[in-house]
């Protein structure tokens, strides 16, 4: 019998997958800013031409992606660039392909109470 496997994503390398912690450490960490951000999704992006796919990559693209279309500072994560707190939190939601296509518009927000946390 033939067995069907599906193609798995490459893994990084131990020193790239360090590499990209300490990347997300620096750069998506508490406190966050616009040049940091690109920084980061500029290596995620070359470590994407060698490591197509990888899941450690697309959580980091997802992390940073979601990271610096966020203008203000809310919770732990400080934008040092937008130190303010918009008086009501607003939930986002962006998907994969709308992230891997870079488009970089502004997120929709949800209008149900259900989408706000207190």
């Amino acid at each position: 019998a033939h067995v069907i496997r599906p193609a798995l994503p490459p893994s990084l390398s131990e020193n790239d997958l360090q590499t990209l912690r300490d990347a997300m450490s620096r750069h998506a960490g508490v406190v966050r800013d616009e040049a940091r951000l690109t920084r980061l999704l500029r290596l995620i992006s070359d470590m994407d031409s060698r490591y197509p796919n990888a899941l450690a990559l697309v959580n980091a693209r997802l992390i940073a992606t979601c990271a610096l279309r966020r203008r203000e500072s809310r919770g732990s994560h400080y934008r040092s660039d937008y130190p303010l707190t918009n008086a009501i939190g607003a939930r986002t939601f962006t998907n994969w392909t709308e992230v891997q296509t870079k488009t970089y518009g502004e997120l929709s927000t949800c209008s149900s109470p259900d989408c706000l946390t207190s």
